[in-house]
């Protein structure tokens, strides 16, 4: 079952600024997907993972050491910050600390090296089939069955 609507954003795009994703899988578990570009203050980068024997928490783009603090535009600061100046929190080696480089080093790896990667074409194709399912549940208003 999925949500989405532009709330905030009506003047750069045409899809949804927001959307919230819910999922029941066969095996009775649970998955609920929090989705915005319109929190203030930058990227919100945050994932939550319980299961019967723990839990898992990360929160990419708060866990920076740096705080600054300038009265005027300081230029870029993070991934969708809103404002440059004021208190702000800068994230050093950004595009690392989102995974781009590990992403693209396992990449070229494989390529090289003529292995599978860790994510399959198969694992994309799920992905895409729950996000269409999604789409077709905030048209519809109703529960949609993935099938893949």
């Amino acid at each position: 079952m999925a949500w989405g609507a532009t709330l905030v954003h009506h003047d750069k795009t045409e899809g949804e600024d927001n959307a919230l994703l819910a999922l029941k899988f066969s095996s009775g578990g649970i998955a609920h997907c929090e989705l915005s570009w319109t929190t203030k203050g930058g990227l919100d980068l945050r994932n939550e993972v319980h299961g019967s024997e723990g839990s898992i928490f990360t929160d990419v783009t708060r866990d920076t050491p740096i705080r600054t603090f300038t009265t005027r535009p300081s230029g870029y600061v993070i991934e969708k910050a809103d404002i440059d100046f004021g208190w702000t929190r800068p994230l050093p080696e950004e595009a690392f600390a989102y995974g781009y480089q590990a992403e693209m080093k396992h990449f070229v790896e494989c390529v090289r090296e003529g292995v599978t990667p860790r994510e399959t074409y198969e694992d994309g194709y799920a992905v895409n089939c729950i996000l269409d399912a999604g789409y077709q549940s905030m048209k519809s208003k109703k529960w949609i069955r993935v099938k893949y």
